[in-house]
């Protein structure tokens, strides 16, 4: 910043102020410090001279993402031949519609270093393996309902675990699909893909994870994400049940097939836990 700089503001201009911080640089922040979910481009243009001409340079201004930490003992379970993801990840935000509510998802698997699409086999795809995220464990006990997935407790402010109801409301609204796309050269790979609300970024995709079970990997080419919610009721284990706690409902898509399946998060049965435990993916959502 030079004596004489001008700022001019742009597109939501009344979401943000820039000032001068005092060391030779601008400052932006925004104009209310409250946790809300909308999502914004902004941008504003800096004016300076040299050699007697004016310089005019814009910058964007985004409200449509989030960082956040993670560590390699957050809970994960990985493959064999895949570590434990861990560090600070971005997300990009965005909007989805269902057949009756609105959802904020994140762009991006949990503990995801990439936000595009990854089928296995798919040569052209191979790089896009860090869409996968982490693999999680949603459990290490029985739970009720209130409680299930609260053993993953470290999640960006204001997101969930998504329950049952948030995917299959997506499914049915038609914004959650599978499409048969191609690569460059001409080969064949199947796309999971949710359409947003966002102009920004009109699709996210939903990566091939399959799942772990103790070192097994299962499933290899089928979406597979966690849901909090357990298997009970008319779906399945009345409350007495010594199974009950035991299974969890998660997205499973391969294929054509988008459905809501069941997977006991540790292996045994009769309300026994042999400690071979299972985990996938998670992709997060607030539900507005």
């Amino acid at each position: 910043m030079k004596k004489g700089d001008d700022v001019t503001y742009g597109a939501n201009s009344n979401l943000f102020k820039v000032t001068d911080n005092g060391d030779g640089n601008w400052k932006v922040t925004l104009n209310s410090g409250a946790d809300n979910y909308d999502i914004w481009i902004g941008d504003f243009t800096i004016t300076y001279q040299e050699n007697g001409h004016n310089i005019d340079i814009t910058y964007p201004v985004y409200h449509c993402g989030l960082f956040h930490k993670i560590d390699a003992t957050d809970n994960q379970q990985p493959p064999v031949d895949q570590s434990r993801v861990s560090g600070r990840f971005y997300y990009g935000v965005v909007k989805v519609k269902g057949k009756s509510k609105t959802y904020v998802m994140l762009n991006r698997n949990l503990g995801a270093s990439s936000d595009r699409c990854y089928a296995p086999g798919t040569k052209a795809l191979e790089a896009n393996k860090g869409a996968i995220g982490g693999y999680f464990h949603i459990a290490k006990a029985k739970q009720d309902q209130a409680n299930a997935g609260n053993l993953i407790g470290n999640l960006p402010q204001g997101f969930t675990i998504p329950e049952n109801s948030v995917f299959q409301d997506i499914i049915d609204g038609g914004n959650l699909k599978e499409e048969t796309r191609y690569t460059l050269s001409g080969e064949a790979y199947n796309s999971v893909e949710i359409t947003t609300d966002n102009s920004e970024l009109p699709v996210i995709y939903l990566p091939a994870t399959g799942y772990v079970e103790g070192e097994a990997f299962r499933n290899v080419t089928h979406v597979s994400l966690w849901t909090r919610t357990l298997l009970s009721g008319n779906q399945g284990f009345d409350t007495t049940s010594p199974e009950y706690g035991f299974w969890y409902r998660y997205l499973d898509v391969y294929g054509k097939i988008c459905t809501m399946s069941n997977l006991r998060f540790v292996s045994g049965n009769a309300g026994k836990n042999t400690g071979t435990y299972r985990a996938m993916p998670i992709r997060l959502v607030h539900v507005l």
